[in-house]
């Protein structure tokens, strides 16, 4: 949505919504970006490149959800709702 409303590049996008604000709130050292010994809060996207995220309206590009480092849910699974994480220990 950011693209579309204020010009953003994907790339661009990504960082508004993670290190900036990381940074910003004086966190960048525990989180923001993926980096060994922080925090692994992530989503993993499908498509050849984040820059198609964007152009795909109505296309859930999800594939898998990590919090913690730990796999919670993926396309079709929620492992929120089924004990410990198959991925990850």
């Amino acid at each position: 949505m950011a693209c579309v409303l204020y010009g953003l590049s994907p790339v661009e996008a990504l960082a508004a919504a993670t290190a900036n604000p990381a940074w910003v709130l004086g966190l960048s050292d525990r989180l923001g970006t993926l980096e060994r010994g922080k925090r692994a809060d992530i989503v993993v996207l499908e498509g050849e490149d984040l820059t198609m995220v964007p152009y795909r309206p109505g296309h859930h590009p999800v594939l898998g959800t990590y919090v913690g480092g730990r796999l919670v849910s993926s396309r079709g699974t929620d492992w929120s709702l089924h004990g410990p994480s198959p991925v990850g220990g």
